[in-house]
């Protein structure tokens, strides 16, 4: 339970068998949602609009089965499930962030698809 709110951390859980996965706008949106401390200073940093930004959280929350944020008058303050979170979600982004700056590095080098019998 929070003990501020008297709400459980946890909520319904998804339906049995769904795959539930994060992907990497979501971990953007609640990256921003994290630092910012705030949903509508997030949306702008996001450059979209607080409606949108704060279904999305919803939606998270819904689909991974417990709350990420405690949301007060006009901040949010993350539970220890979203700390958690947004720690990973800070890993998978550098990771991603590193992973495409390495790719790249390759440069635009003419692309040959391989021959069984060398021949191009």
């Amino acid at each position: 339970m929070d003990e501020k709110r008297g709400q459980s951390l946890f909520l319904a859980r998804p339906v049995r068998g769904e795959v539930r996965r994060v992907n990497t706008r979501q971990m953007e949106y609640f990256v921003a949602i994290a630092e910012e401390r705030q949903i509508t200073a997030a949306a702008a940093r996001l450059h979209i609009s607080q409606p949108p930004l704060s279904r999305e959280l919803a939606r998270m929350e819904r689909e991974l089965g417990v709350r990420l944020v405690v949301r007060g008058p006009r901040s949010v303050e993350l539970t220890e499930a979203g700390k958690l979170l947004y720690r990973r979600c800070r890993e998978v982004l550098e990771l991603t962030g590193a992973m495409e700056r390495e790719v790249e590095s390759f440069g635009s080098a003419p692309w040959a698809p391989a021959c069984s019998n060398g021949a191009r």
